[in-house]
């Protein structure tokens, strides 16, 4: 880690780390406190990574002058504290949501990079396949029902959700949203954030929502039975609602909402995709080569699912390298590798007869839509990232 600059303020401290973040493409910045001193690191590409680090006696006087740029109080140092900062460079002003919390040696702070200029994203700049895009359009086009984006956390569910705002954004629709927090402004949607404090809760939105005379309602994510029976009733009243749910894979979605109480008919009704996903670091195109020989572990995983991918004479295996352009990491940027279930008839009828997760699965098979695993698995024959990124990651 490299020390912050030895002519110390905490004034150009926050900006070297800043500019430092942005250079790199960091998600997020850790500012963590040690005995030793403050620990900085970034997020990139999912990885946090060293970045800085600085004297024992510097700790307290960089933290405050982030809580001073994010209207924090900097006396309190005993609860946890949120805020915002809109932050300035030569080039542009981006966003940063601050959280501070209270640890033993003083105050961690992580600050989330929230840059607009970056969100004019489409479908296919995500990763999403031709045959994906083409599916999940066709379900957007709809006037009505429940659309669904599954993962764990950090699996880019937002910003899938991002891109279908951005995608039916017309001046002829009303589009509202309910997210804790919005994280990005886009121009003509009218977007609001939950404040559970004051009983704002995602649930409350969503009745305030249905007499806003809405075409299409976004659902930062359904959380609890009183949240999801409102969103099916919104989307079973003429109105399409789009929201993020954390299950595994698109079939385990179907138990997950039935396990919290919403009734099957109900589901059968108003359900018309799911979209599950997760994320995996690309191969930076400056410096990967061609694998020779594929590793032991891909060697395995590819020969036992071989049948659901391409012919092995048009793969493209390759591996990491490391040069200027990815910080010597061998990956620059991720993309998503995707599972979906689109609601067919087909599936109502598996829904009907309770069918449990494994029929859903063999349902996927039949039409070629696989687990995440083997869309990852794809993901490496294409050349685009390795083996250890997708069982780490989509496994």
């Amino acid at each position: 880690m490299k020390q912050l600059d030895p002519k110390f303020s905490a004034i150009t401290a926050f900006d070297q780390i800043m500019q430092a973040a942005l250079e790199a493409g960091s998600s997020d910045v850790h500012v963590e406190p040690f005995e030793t001193g403050l620990h900085i690191r970034f997020r990139v590409d999912g990885q946090l990574i060293p970045a800085f680090q600085t004297k024992p006696e510097h700790k307290d006087s960089i933290v405050a002058r982030i809580k001073i740029l994010s209207n924090l109080d900097i006396a309190e140092k005993r609860r946890p504290q949120d805020g915002r900062i809109r932050y300035k460079t030569q080039a542009k002003e981006i966003d940063l949501r601050v959280s501070v919390i209270p640890v033993y040696f003083g105050e961690k702070v992580v600050i989330r990079i929230l840059d607009p200029s970056g969100r004019h994203l489409d479908f296919a700049s995500l990763g999403f396949p031709d045959h994906h895009i083409k599916t999940i359009q066709e379900s957007l086009s709809a006037s009505n029902g429940l659309i669904l984006v599954t993962g764990p956390t950090g699996s880019g569910k937002s910003t899938t959700l991002y891109t279908a705002l951005q995608y039916l954004n017309k001046p002829d629709r009303n589009i509202l949203t309910i997210e804790d927090p919005v994280e990005y402004h886009i121009a003509g949607i009218n977007q609001s954030a939950a404040n559970e404090e004051i009983g704002y809760t995602f649930a409350h939105a969503l009745r305030s929502f249905l007499r806003q005379d809405p075409n299409i309602i976004m659902v930062g994510e359904i959380r609890d039975l009183e949240t999801a029976e409102i969103a099916i009733r919104a989307s079973l009243t003429g109105h399409l609602v789009l929201s993020t749910l954390h299950t595994n894979d698109a079939p385990a979605t179907l138990s997950r909402l039935l396990d919290m109480g919403v009734e099957n008919y109900l589901l059968i009704s108003t359900l018309r995709l799911i979209v599950s996903q997760r994320l995996v670091r690309i191969l930076c195109p400056a410096c990967k080569k061609k694998a020779e020989n594929p590793s032991p572990l891909a060697e395995h995983f590819l020969s036992l699912n071989q049948s659901f991918l391409p012919e092995r004479k048009s793969w493209q295996i390759s591996e990491p390298v490391g040069c200027e352009s990815c910080r010597h990491t061998g990956y620059k940027s991720r993309t998503v590798v995707t599972q979906l279930l689109p609601i067919t008839e087909s599936v109502r009828n598996l829904m009907i007869k309770n069918g449990n997760p494994s029929e859903f699965g063999t349902y996927l098979d039949s039409i070629g839509e696989h687990n995440l695993f083997v869309a990852g698995l794809n993901a490496i024959v294409s050349g685009r990232t390795t083996i250890e990124e997708v069982v780490r990651e989509a496994m």
